[in-house]
């Protein structure tokens, strides 16, 4: 109950307090916002000593004579308290009226509290540059202290004013003298750092001088002053601070030059020459403005930009020094040797070494580096030329190795394959030295090298003339090789010794129309065999246009590339006689019609088209043994059949792709050759034609021009027309003229008229002309090919053959 008491006379004398300043009216007027809350409070507590009073007299609990009265005094206290509330809240606004008055008085304090400040921000003494700086600060940091006691109370009346809801006062000479303080506090330490840093750049060593540094400093300085001139108006100090900085600014670009690194012993003396005295070493910033350095700042520029120019050209050397350095061989291991992998890298360094050295030495200030440049010049010139002959001698190897190491030279031919083997052991010998080599422009300069590079080159060239002697009675022995030059006959000697399949590029050139050979699904080795060799087994081959054609059996590759070779002529030739020795007796037992012995898609389409003309011719020769009125009712049905079989290939084209749809064409077009030469019988109009009749004795295809009788090639010409013949008794030239005659060659003075003949005659193809000035060895070779290998030769404008050229023809 005492606490009760004591909080009601508590708030009561608050109450009753009249008050003096504003923050007392504002405690005053917060009481009596919370006094009704405070005395709801009271009344509950008071109200629970009643009843607790009343529950003890009810148990006859004995109360004193002090509680009851205190009880009373409490209760009397209590609504004093409830009256005097009441009446302040009836005084409440004369008591806000006093208090705004109050608030006025000490704003109005405030104010000249402010003027005084402001008088002394605006005092000369802080801009006067004679002023002591420490001096000066301690004023400023007395200031900054008064402002801010101003500034916390003006920020206590601003929220009384907002609280109260009294119309606010502006504060804006707080703001002003804020923003003068800032600016004299950054002039002053401004000032005061900028001597500080000035000296020590003036004192330090002058060779340790950060030029960088300079400049940013001078930058960051130049900010300020901006911002300072901006704002403030023109005084002393900041007049003193910009004249210093300006100062300092001036001399950057001179200390530019005289810190620059490309400056040699050379320049510094032409330098010492123009000042006066020497400051390469040893001085510091005051000594070279004491001495005058920077009023020769013009000439000293001139002496800068020539050790500038110079620098860069000596920059190039040092770039072209490096780049070698990093420079490397790229190698790979073939015939368990480690041989250059790509000689581009190293010509590209070459080139661009070039273009640096013309680069220096058309400058105009390169005279210091003549020695380097003509250095450097002699290296790349020694390296340029033993890597030319590297490269080619590399060239020889790789395409001589594998011929030369053969068993094959080395038992036949042993002093050939003793002199390859110096010139190879040699050449590796060097190779080695090359490549291991680190310092590609020692290992490329190296006398030895260079000297033994030169000798290797005339001895792989001497050497490549001995091979052609060897290859010239293997072209003998295997006509076929003709076709193809001595780099690509050494080529398919080494590529077939591993793998068989990489000697197709030039299988291709040798014969027609096979594209890629077919290897048998199952290789057998004999388990006997000492000695392991590369002799894969062959089961065919496939055409440009992918008809597959499988031998009558299986052969091996064995021994050299020219017996092979033979043997896969003779295979190929054999394959196609027997097929068609086959598909002929098969036609005929089944007693098939010519026109369907297309449809046999069992054979190759040159197999099938040789038996086919063959039974038309047969039938064709029929005729001549019957009437005319049989004949003209049997050439009715053969056009008949013929239509049929056109209609209903015609009616299949979109339904048919790939070698399926190629075939169909070429169908097609025998068809219509034969409708057209039916064509012309009925209309009495008929030519020779080159007839297919079949020999009892041999089994085989021969063919018929005028009188004429040649035999048929078995050339493979895959989905081509099927007239090949090679010359028996008769005259060559009549085939050619034949088939100038049926317009089969249009102009035989271009590719279009070697491809024409090359369908008719199944050839090679190769163009020969024979009256062509400048005829190679390499034309003559082809030409000895062609002809022995049974191909028949392009001849140009062969309408001009006379009879008297025959032998020539022939020959």
């Amino acid at each position: 109950m005492e606490t009760v008491l004591k909080e009601i006379l508590k708030n009561k004398t608050q109450l009753d307090f009249e008050p003096k300043t504003s923050h007392d009216f504002v405690i005053n007027l917060e009481l009596l916002d919370t006094m009704e809350t405070k005395i709801a409070e009271t009344r509950e507590r008071v109200a629970f000593i009643d009843n607790l009073f009343a529950l003890m007299s009810e148990y006859s609990i004995q109360l004193t004579a002090e509680d009851s009265a205190m009880l009373a005094t409490i209760k009397t206290q209590l609504d004093g308290l409830c009256s005097s509330t009441e009446t302040k809240k009836g005084n409440k606004s004369s008591l806000l009226e006093k208090f705004q008055e109050e608030m006025a008085k000490e704003i109005s304090l405030l104010q000249n509290s402010m003027n005084i400040i402001t008088q002394e921000l605006d005092s000369p003494t802080l801009l006067d540059p004679d002023s002591v700086y420490e001096e000066i600060m301690q004023t400023l940091e007395k200031v900054q202290k008064s402002i801010e006691k101003v500034k916390e109370k003006a920020n206590t009346f601003t929220e009384y004013e907002k609280r109260f809801g009294f119309p606010e006062s502006e504060f804006l000479e707080i703001d002003t003298a804020e923003f003068n303080l800032y600016h004299l506090n950054l002039l002053w330490e401004s000032l005061e750092k900028w001597d500080s840093w000035s000296q020590n750049a003036l004192t330090v060593d002058f060779n340790t001088l950060s030029v960088e540094e300079c400049r940013s400093t001078v930058k960051k300085f130049t900010n300020t002053l901006d911002e300072l001139k901006a704002t403030d108006e023109p005084n002393e100090v900041l007049t003193l601070l910009d004249s210093k900085v300006m100062a300092f600014s001036s001399k950057i670009t001179c200390i530019d030059y005289l810190r620059s690194p490309m400056l040699k012993d050379r320049h510094w003396k032409k330098i010492e020459s123009i000042v006066g005295v020497d400051i390469s070493a040893g001085v510091n910033l005051q000594f070279i403005t004491d001495r005058g350095v920077f009023e020769k700042e013009v000439e000293i520029k001139k002496v800068f930009e020539k050790a500038k120019a110079e620098g860069k050209l000596e920059d190039l050397l040092v770039h072209l020094e490096n780049k070698w350095k990093q420079c490397s061989l790229e190698t790979m291991n073939v015939m368990e040797c480690n041989v250059i992998s790509s000689f581009s890298p190293i010509w590209i360094m070459i080139e661009d070494s070039i273009e640096i050295i013309k680069v220096i030495g058309n400058s105009i200030h390169c005279a210091t580096l003549r020695p380097s440049i003509m250095d450097w010049s002699e290296k790349i010139d020694m390296m340029e030329t033993s890597l030319e002959r590297l490269d080619i001698i590399q060239g020889f190897w790789l395409e001589l190795e594998p011929v030369a190491t053969t068993n094959d030279i080395k038992w036949h031919q042993p002093e050939l394959f003793d002199t390859y083997k110096k010139i190879s052991d040699e050449f590796k010998r060097i190779l080695v030295k090359v490549t291991e080599e680190a310092d590609i422009i020692k290992a490329l300069t190296d006398a030895d090298v260079s000297q033994t590079l030169d000798d290797l080159d005339d001895q792989f060239v001497d050497f490549s003339k001995q091979m052609e002697n060897l290859l010239n009675p293997k072209r003998s022995m295997c006509p076929r090789l003709y076709f193809i030059s001595d780099k690509e006959m050494i080529s398919l000697y080494r590529e077939a010794q591993y793998d068989i399949k990489k000697t197709e590029p030039y299988v291709r050139k040798m014969f027609k129309n096979i594209h890629e050979l077919v290897l048998a699904d199952e290789q057998i080795e004999d388990p006997y065999k000492v000695v392991r060799r590369y002799n894969p087994l062959l089961s065919g081959f496939t055409s440009v246009e992918g008809e597959v054609v499988k031998f009558h059996r299986t052969f091996k590759a064995r021994g050299q590339i020219d017996e092979w070779i033979k043997f896969l002529e003779h295979f190929m030739k054999c394959t196609l006689s027997l097929l068609c020795r086959e598909l002929k007796v098969r036609s005929k037992l089944k007693h098939r019609n010519f026109e369907d012995v297309l449809d046999d898609h069992k054979y190759p389409y040159q197999v099938t088209t040789v038996i086919a003309h063959y039974m038309w011719c047969e039938e064709l020769a029929q005729l001549k043994d019957k009437g005319v009125t049989q004949v003209i009712m049997d050439i009715h049905n053969m056009k008949k059949r013929l239509t049929n079989k056109l209609f209903n290939l015609n009616g299949r084209m979109d339904t048919l792709s790939g070698l399926d749809r190629t075939r169909a064409i070429c169908k097609i077009q025998h068809l219509m050759y034969w409708m057209e030469y039916l064509d012309d019988w009925e209309e009495d109009r008929q030519e020779e034609i080159i007839r297919y009749v079949w020999d009892k004795e041999s089994a085989e295809i021969r063919v018929q021009i005028d009188n004429d009788i040649f035999n048929y090639g078995y050339e493979y010409v895959g989905m081509k027309p099927i007239f090949q013949p090679i010359g028996i008794g008769g005259d060559p030239s009549l085939a050619f003229k034949m088939a100038l005659k049926n317009d089969l060659i249009i102009d035989a003075s271009d590719m279009h008229t070697l491809n024409k003949l090359s369908n008719i005659f199944g050839t090679n193809m190769k163009t020969i002309l024979c009256d062509n000035p400048n005829m190679s060895l390499k034309v003559q070779q082809h030409l000895v090919g062609s002809s022995m290998s049974g191909s028949w030769i392009n001849l140009k404008n062969l309408d001009s053959v006379e009879g008297k050229n025959d032998i020539t023809l022939n020959k």
